[in-house]
């Protein structure tokens, strides 16, 4: 009797699909080669928000101590700083697009290949699990999605709260009383954010349910590919 249940357990075993790994470690094995990319794109993005936080403060000074003041030698020592400011805060974020962009290329071209991988070892059960649309579905537009998630992941991921923080720096030197009004809107604007970005994404899975579930025949339930 026991040698029944164990063989009908291991035929289910055999049948059913593999329970889900965690999303975001199955993902991140999927960046590979592409991880110097993935680490010099947000080094560059916090190069290029440190540097717009600083520009104004510059300009500011050129003002009032060349300007205002009628020094030409702070003129030119500030000028001079502002343009190489300028020239490598505009290089830094060409550099961080396009690592951004090598990245998330990379990146969807390893998962398309994992996910191409992983169909051409289904059973023949799995097969009829996944009808054909579905998998050209997650091979293509899902894909996509991730591709440009990891990109904005990366970038603006990085450089919000960099600027955040930075602009705090600057205010607290600027006016130490006004920067706790600033410090303690942080928070707030931190909720707000995550709350809006927790709607949309609820949003965006239903939309994505809604159109796999049009593409897909009825007799096919939905599965994991990857």
């Amino acid at each position: 009797m026991s040698d029944t249940a164990e063989a009908i357990a291991q035929a289910r075993k055999a049948v059913e699909p593999d329970k889900p790994k965690h999303v975001l470690r199955t993902l991140g094995h999927s960046i590979r080669e592409y991880k110097k990319a993935s680490i010099l794109a947000p080094v560059f993005v916090a190069v290029e928000g440190i540097l717009e936080i600083l520009i104004p403060t510059i300009m500011a000074s050129l003002i009032d101590e060349g300007i205002t003041g009628g020094s030409m030698p702070a003129t030119v020592k500030f000028g001079v700083i502002l343009l190489v400011c300028a020239m490598v805060s505009l290089g830094a974020g060409f550099l961080s697009g396009k690592y951004a962009a090598v990245a998330g290329a990379g990146f969807a071209k390893n998962l398309r290949k994992d996910q191409f991988e992983k169909v051409q070892g289904f059973s023949f059960t799995n097969i009829d699990r996944f009808s054909t649309g579905s998998i050209v579905t997650r091979l293509t537009t899902d894909v996509t999605n991730l591709q440009n998630a990891y990109m904005m992941i990366i970038r603006l991921g990085v450089r919000a709260p960099i600027m955040v923080v930075v602009s705090w720096l600057f205010s607290f030197r600027i006016s130490p009383s006004i920067s706790m009004v600033f410090l303690a809107c942080i928070p707030i604007l931190a909720i707000g954010r995550a709350r809006a970005s927790g709607v949309r994404a609820r949003v965006s899975h239903l939309r994505c349910v809604e159109q796999r579930g049009r593409r897909e025949p009825a007799g096919h339930p939905r599965g994991q590919v990857l």
